[in-house]
C-alpha cells in the first residue's frame, strides 16, 4: 500500500491543474468514453517481486479494456504470463500502449485516454493493466528481453467524453482501491503456448548405404 503522504504533493498539484483546466477550453473524446490513466491518488501501485516494494525506473504499460463490470477470475489468479495470454481470449481489447516511460515509487501519470470500445460511452468497464520493466516496446518484446512484468484487472468508472462541457475523466483511485492489491512484476519467463527449444547435443553416427533388412 502506497503512503498517502508520499503522494500528497501529486494530488495537490493535480488539483491545481484541474482548476487551471477549468478556465480553458477542454478537448473531448469524440463520441466515446474517457479515462485518466493516473494512479497517484490510489493506495496501490506497481511493485517489483512483492507487494509494497514499489518500482522506480523505466517501464512500459498496456491498457486493455472489457465492457461490463465482471472481472474474469483467471486474470487475477494466475501467473503473469498466463494472465496476459488470457486477456484477448477473455474478450479484452488493447486500448493503448506506452513504452519508455519513467515511474517513481510505483506511481504512473499517463494522462487522458479515449476508450471508444466502451459501450455505452461513460459506463463502467473492466480495465487490465499489463506493466513491464525496461524500455521494450510491448509485452512480447519485454518477455524476449528478460524483463519482469505483471497484470492486474479491476472495474473502473469512465466518463462520456463527447458531452459538453466535457466532464473530468476519473483516474484509477476508486477502481483500484476497491479491488487491491498492488500490480506485482515478476520474471516473465516464456510466452504462453511457445514450444520449448529442442537441442541435439549428442547426435548418433549415421552410416550411409546400410542395406534394409528383408523379410
Amino acid at each position: 500500500m502506497k503512503s498517502k503522504t508520499l503522494h500528497s504533493w501529486n494530488r495537490l498539484a493535480g488539483a491545481a491543474l484541474l482548476a487551471l483546466a477549468a478556465t480553458l477550453p477542454a478537448p473531448h473524446a469524440a463520441g466515446g468514453a474517457a479515462l485518466d490513466m493516473d494512479d497517484a491518488a490510489a493506495i496501490y501501485g506497481i511493485a517489483l517481486d512483492k507487494d509494497g516494494n514499489y518500482y522506480s525506473g523505466t517501464y512500459g504499460l498496456e491498457l486493455w479494456v472489457l465492457n461490463g463490470t465482471s472481472v474474469p477470475a483467471s486474470i487475477n489468479s494466475v501467473t503473469n504470463v498466463t494472465a496476459y495470454g488470457d486477456l484477448a481470449a477473455a474478450g479484452f481489447t488493447l486500448a493503448q500502449t506506452w513504452s519508455g516511460q519513467t515511474m517513481r515509487d510505483g506511481t504512473f501519470e499517463l494522462g487522458g485516454v479515449a476508450l471508444p470500445m466502451v459501450q455505452p460511452p461513460g459506463s463502467e468497464a473492466v480495465l487490465a493493466l499489463a506493466a513491464w520493466t525496461g524500455g521494450a516496446a510491448n509485452w512480447a518484446a519485454a518477455v524476449v528481453a528478460g524483463a519482469q512484468g505483471g497484470v492486474i484487472a479491476f472495474a473502473n468508472a469512465t466518463v462520456n467524453g463527447s458531452l459538453l462541457p466535457p466532464p473530468a475523466p476519473p483516474d484509477l483511485e476508486q477502481g483500484w482501491n476497491a479491488y487491491g492489491p498492488d500490480l506485482v512484476m515478476t520474471p516473465a519467463g516464456s510466452l504462453p503456448n511457445t514450444p520449448p527449444a529442442l537441442t541435439w547435443n549428442k547426435p548418433a553416427s549415421i552410416i550411409y548405404g546400410t542395406p534394409l533388412s528383408s523379410v
